[in-house]
């Protein structure tokens, strides 16, 4: 009978047969399909933790510097700059031109 295994359970036998079973990891993350390294991560938070350490984590970052201002991010395209020009600079245009210097140059 085949029974299909959740991501943390299959995490958690790859842990096991690691720690308990003493497999080499190079093995281990072969058989899974996963890189050494994702394996020894899981074996580190499976050891700070326990099992539920195994589940998925968010990809979400903890903060955000949208805060920051337009002179923070790059000096050369601060206010002062825009100043020049007799209009005020909406709020709109500000946060326009912090995403562009944000952005990284193409190749």
């Amino acid at each position: 009978m085949l029974v299909e295994l959740s991501v943390m359970e299959q995490r958690y036998q790859a842990v096991l047969a690691v720690v308990q079973d003493g497999w080499k990891v190079v093995e281990v993350a072969r058989r899974t399909g996963v890189s050494r390294q994702t394996l020894h991560g899981w074996i580190a938070r499976y050891e700070a933790g326990g099992l539920s350490s195994l589940a998925d984590r968010s990809h979400r970052p903890d903060t955000c510097s949208r805060d920051s201002t337009i002179n923070d991010i790059s000096p050369r395209f601060g206010m002062e700059d825009l100043s020049s020009n007799s209009q005020p600079i909406s709020k709109a245009a500000t946060s326009s031109l912090t995403m562009s210097s944000r952005r990284r140059p193409r190749r």
